[in-house]
């Protein structure tokens, strides 16, 4: 390419590749593999024009221009990023206010944020960002073939954070009910509709949760188990938050506790059959009030869930008949 050649769309990833390249190496290699992801969805789609193409392909290998600190870039090209605004929020302004970009520059100030939290933005926007995200993770988990990593290696990472997230679920789920305790058992049998003071009074069993957990617990765990009666449109209690600030874990748990209530039998109520009881949590999904896609997983899977807790549950059923059946005995053995 001669020296007379005008900068272009042609040479301006090389020329900002090089440039970027004397910064961090890491900077723009993780960017070119994720806008070449980028590019692949794009095709698949097939509703992209060449130029907008062109411009996403261009924003896509830049979407981590922001992270110019050493720091900054060793926490970008890890799996798991946790701070993920002060690049992003960069990367949004330079590309704004000092490219030709600035139209589609939203999607890389929300490169990291969950699909459920996005704010409302223009559907394209919305979309570009989800692409530069999935391709984003695509490129760091690949990352660690590059690195010589075996396949066993990368599912046992993979599935060591999973299980990780599942073992606090599972806690969280344990521990929610806690608070019942303190529920005097008349409410807590009461065989029909609370009323008004009584139901004010099963609602404080969050907070004595609270105060049981103190500070004992992980806070993550605790909120999974503090907010299984919020709802995605802040209809829940006790704090009325919205599904905006609630993770994913904490929304699993809340519809499970739903499930949970309509199948089983309670002192009010016999257990709802599995129709009625899918059609209820479909109802409170196209309401707004639970996670569609949760739903949708418990939905598909319906049969295998409800026999897997079961199947979880029997030991601990087994014992709780256990002592009531020996308390009847040694009752009529010494009273009798």
């Amino acid at each position: 390419m001669g020296a007379n050649t005008v900068i272009n769309s042609n040479n301006i990833v090389g020329l900002i590749q090089r440039t970027l390249n004397e910064v961090d190496t890491r900077l723009i290699d993780h960017g070119i593999r994720v806008a070449f992801l980028v590019s692949r969805m794009m095709e698949a789609d097939g509703s992209y024009t060449r130029q907008e193409k062109q411009d996403i392909c261009i924003l896509s290998a830049l979407h981590d221009i922001g992270a110019y600190k050493t720091e900054e870039i060793d926490r970008m090209v890890e799996f798991e990023t946790g701070d993920v605004w002060e690049h992003s929020i960069y990367g949004y302004v330079f590309l704004c206010y000092l490219s030709p970009l600035k139209e589609w520059s939203e999607a890389v100030l929300f490169h990291h944020t969950p699909a459920k939290e996005l704010p409302r933005l223009e559907p394209r926007i919305k979309e570009v960002a989800q692409m530069i995200s999935l391709a984003d993770r695509m490129e760091i988990f690949s990352r660690s073939f590059r690195q010589g990593k075996s396949m066993e290696e990368v599912r046992t990472n993979a599935f060591a954070f999973l299980e990780e997230k599942r073992e606090r679920i599972r806690y969280g789920a344990m521990l929610h009910d806690l608070g019942k305790i303190g529920i005097p058992v008349e409410i807590l049998e009461f065989p029909g509709k609370l009323s008004t003071q009584a139901m004010n009074i099963m609602r404080t069993h969050v907070d004595i949760t609270e105060r049981i957990l103190g500070d004992s617990v992980a806070s993550d765990v605790s909120r999974i188990a503090l907010r299984h009666h919020e709802k995605l449109d802040g209809s829940g209690y006790p704090r009325g938050i919205e599904g905006k600030d609630m993770t994913l874990e904490e929304e699993i748990v809340a519809a499970s506790d739903i499930v949970s209530a309509l199948l089983g039998t309670r002192s009010y109520k016999e257990a709802f059959s599995k129709e009625r009881t899918l059609s209820i949590i479909q109802d409170m999904a196209e309401n707004g009030k639970l996670n569609p896609e949760i739903i949708s997983v418990i939905q598909r899977n319906f049969d295998e869930i409800v026999g897997e807790a079961a199947e979880n549950c029997a030991p601990a059923l087994e014992n709780y008949y256990g002592i009531q059946l020996e308390y009847r005995r040694l009752l009529v053995r010494y009273l009798v």
